[in-house]
């Protein structure tokens, strides 16, 4: 075997392991899913998000004033594979101003986050400096970030998984 043979053959294989790799651990599957789509409507998904939002801000600290009460909904519809194509499926992710906390409390609230996510099967799923996001085994996540400005005010972010809007997939 000559040393190009070597070279494509040891590509081959990586390649390979990489992706039995991507198989087993989920990554590239953009579909975001919800194991109970099939029953589970955009709705009904919005509301357990508004109930992980509500249920951390109990746990915060100090009482902050959310602003927007209901949260600012940048959601929309789902796509994946690397054209975007539209799946027909939607998700929702409401962000909310947490309003009143000193900065100097800011460290506390990422601190009573963690502490809700891992107390209620959210793993870590993102991180960079003043942001920390994680998710759960159905898909919906919760962050917390902190705004750069001169104000350090923090957004608290709770997510949904993609869901058909009326809970199955279409037929067609």
């Amino acid at each position: 075997m000559n040393g190009r043979t070597k070279v494509i053959l040891i590509g081959v294989v990586v390649a390979a392991m990489v992706g039995i790799a991507a198989v087993l651990t989920g990554i590239g599957d953009t579909s975001n899913a919800h194991p109970s789509a099939h029953s589970m409507t955009l709705e009904a998904a919005k509301q357990e998000a508004r109930q992980n939002a509500a249920a951390i801000v109990a746990t915060l600290p100090v009482a902050p004033q959310l602003d927007p009460p209901d949260g600012t909904d940048s959601g929309g519809a789902c796509s994946q594979g690397l054209q975007d194509q539209v799946t027909g499926q939607y998700d929702s992710s409401l962000n909310f101003r947490l309003r009143g906390v000193p900065a100097d409390r800011n460290q506390d609230v990422f601190a009573a986050v963690r502490a809700f996510a891992g107390q209620h099967g959210f793993k870590p799923f993102g991180s960079s400096s003043g942001f920390e996001s994680f998710k759960d085994n159905n898909g919906f996540t919760i962050s917390v970030e902190t705004s750069f400005d001169p104000s350090h005010t923090l957004t608290l972010g709770s997510s949904t998984p993609c869901v058909w809007p009326n809970g199955t997939q279409p037929r067609g």
